[in-house]
């Protein structure tokens, strides 16, 4: 195959996986790794498992520090929360044994590796490379109920906070996406310890996930016109992904993102989509995440220092 066929079916693969996620798209991969990542697949099985490198400047003094820099090594890239094995035979134990032989060829060191929620038998397969092994959690919300079942699961604090953010004023796709970077900036990402490499790659991300009709940035307003919260949603394989947001300062008190969340359920209820938190292993995130009745999925990290 040349190479455009190799990635046309790489792309069709990942689209029609029963866990398919959009993190594994050729595309979405060249953007977070900056193009350092390799694909392995099986084309007998339809089954894909795609792999991302670090940069030389990713983690330069982790390097020099554990003299490993003569190799390569595997960094789950930002923006992307689950990787690891596509397809449908996920009963095989020898199919992930024969996947993650080639994964490791080369690789003598694993900084973070995020297998999917479909990937349960994986870690008896990595036991076999002394890898390490640590569970993370994602929360997901089935919309497929009516609203007002919907509304019935929230917490009771969650109701009362809607009452105070009901004259919020919800958009989409209005807030310029330079004003969406620039605030989440502010209000998370110096908290957070995002450098501005970070933010050029996301905003590179974002046109990307647009230009493809996937994503939408979402706002809510005062009636002054102030914006209080934001979030960018991307919308794939059956899933609203929640890739970041935040709620101004000074807004807070009016319960933003209770309202911005609460819009969209709204809208998407009664559907087959699934609203992904995209996270959080953060107690206070995750039961934020909970109060709208959002359930948790695990998943695996895999590291080898």
């Amino acid at each position: 195959m040349n190479k455009k066929s190799k990635v046309e079916y790489w792309d069709e693969l990942i689209a029609t996986a029963p866990n398919g996620l959009p993190y594994a798209y050729s595309w979405y991969l060249d953007i977070v790794t900056s193009g350092r990542w390799r694909g392995l697949f099986d084309q007998e099985t339809r089954t894909a498992m795609p792999i991302p490198y670090g940069s030389l400047s990713f983690s330069f003094r982790q390097m020099l520090k554990r003299r490993k820099w003569s190799r390569r090594w595997v960094v789950q890239p930002l923006f992307c929360q689950q990787l690891g094995l596509f397809g449908k035979q996920f009963t095989d134990e020898e199919l992930f044994h024969d996947f993650f032989k080639d994964f490791m060829s080369g690789v003598r060191y694993v900084d973070s590796y995020c297998l999917n929620e479909a990937n349960k038998k994986l870690p008896l397969a990595v036991a076999l490379y002394r890898m390490k092994i640590r569970e993370r959690s994602n929360y997901v919300l089935p919309l497929r109920k009516t609203y007002k079942g919907l509304v019935k699961d929230y917490s009771k604090s969650h109701r009362r906070a809607l009452e105070k953010s009901k004259d919020l004023i919800f958009e989409e796709d209005v807030l310029p996406l330079a004003d969406f970077l620039a605030q989440h900036r502010r209000s998370v990402g110096r908290r957070a310890g995002l450098s501005l490499r970070a933010y050029l790659r996301w905003e590179k991300l974002i046109q990307a996930v647009r230009d493809r009709g996937l994503g939408r940035l979402l706002s809510v307003r005062t009636a002054s016109g102030e914006v209080a919260a934001a979030a960018f949603i991307l919308q794939s394989h059956g899933r609203l992904i929640y890739q970041g947001g935040y709620a101004v300062a000074e807004k807070k008190a009016l319960n933003p993102m209770h309202a911005l969340f609460d819009v969209l359920i709204r809208r998407h209820a009664g559907s087959r989509l699934l609203l992904d938190f995209e996270g959080s292993d953060i107690p206070s995130i995750a039961e934020f995440f909970r109060r709208f009745g959002a359930k948790e999925r695990k998943y695996w990290m895999v590291y080898r220092w």
